[in-house]
């Protein structure tokens, strides 16, 4: 399960999310939006090189407003696409699994597929789709071989925790801060945050989306590391939040004396987050790998 917003559809402990046409007015949250255009903008690059022999065609851009389109063969037979975002490699950063429709099926066979495929995010992508939300128009743009979003910027405030929360982390903290979505928690080395193994249940309770936990990398080539949990939202560690950094780029600015930032979300996948800040945005890139590609032959 991921942060709620009103197009997320679950499936058991699966989530899939709806991407609804323009003329809705659902909203999906900060981090849910980051996968989503990383996963979309690493298929537009694919499905452009498929040139001529793609059964459908490639994304176009309208204006000020990123519309996709997909005009498929087959009423029965669906593209598939599993990709990582927030990663160089395969089997790293965020798993998800992309499949195109030439229209909307009904809840539950869209839910019956996402138990199929036991990814634990699988996005449907129809005719006419359109990134609006309430920070407006979701922004995208290449950077090289990476893909950079454009967020607003999340800064925490000192904070004090919440009863059990230090319990839950097993830890002694350095700062606590919240952020408009999240509780921060500064620890003193990498090697103190790697090795945190929280009371989930107990952790459940905070009253917040999730928590994130940072501290210095020891390791040079990256500026900070950083952790992100949310049993509240039903995941307990999530592979890479890029709405995390929202609020680590304004955290770290502070303490860094700098705006610009590689940092690395240490989750058991891991995955790379590149983050420059201003005073009211986050700026945040990464890569994204395609691991297979399929069909859906059974509808």
């Amino acid at each position: 399960m991921r942060p709620r917003y009103a197009a997320r559809r679950k499936a058991g402990s699966h989530t899939f999310f709806i991407w609804k046409p323009a003329s809705s007015s659902s909203a999906p949250c900060e981090c849910t939006k980051a996968r989503r255009t990383l996963l979309t903008r690493c298929l537009s690059g694919l499905l452009e090189g498929l040139g001529s022999k793609a059964p459908y065609n490639a994304p176009s851009m309208n204006g000020t407003q990123r519309e996709v389109r997909w005009r498929l063969m087959s009423e029965s037979h669906f593209p598939l696409f599993h990709v990582d975002a927030f990663t160089d490699r395969p089997f790293a950063g965020n798993p998800a699994l992309v499949c195109l429709l030439p229209k909307w099926r009904e809840d539950s066979w869209l839910q019956s597929l996402a138990k199929e495929m036991n990814q634990s995010e699988t996005a449907y992508l129809v005719d006419n789709i359109c990134f609006k939300t309430k920070s407006g128009i979701l922004k995208a743009a290449r950077k090289g071989e990476e893909i950079e979003l454009d967020f607003p910027l999340a800064p925490e405030e000192p904070a004090q925790p919440p009863a059990d929360f230090l319990a839950a982390l097993q830890v002694t903290p350095e700062y606590v801060g919240k952020s408009c979505f999240d509780y921060l928690v500064h620890v003193e080395s990498e090697r103190t945050l790697r090795a945190l193994a929280p009371d989930f249940k107990l952790l459940a309770k905070v009253s917040a989306r999730g928590v994130i936990v940072t501290s210095r990398s020891s390791e040079p080539r990256f500026d900070f590391v950083s952790r992100f949990f949310a049993p509240a939202c039903g995941i307990d560690e999530d592979p890479v939040t890029g709405s995390a950094h929202c609020c680590l780029g304004a955290f770290w600015r502070k303490r860094l004396g700098k705006s610009e930032f590689l940092a690395y979300q240490a989750s058991e996948r891991g995955g790379v987050v590149r983050v420059r800040v201003n005073e009211t945005r986050a700026f945040l890139g990464g890569k994204a790998v395609t691991v297979t590609k399929g069909e859906l032959i059974q509808s």
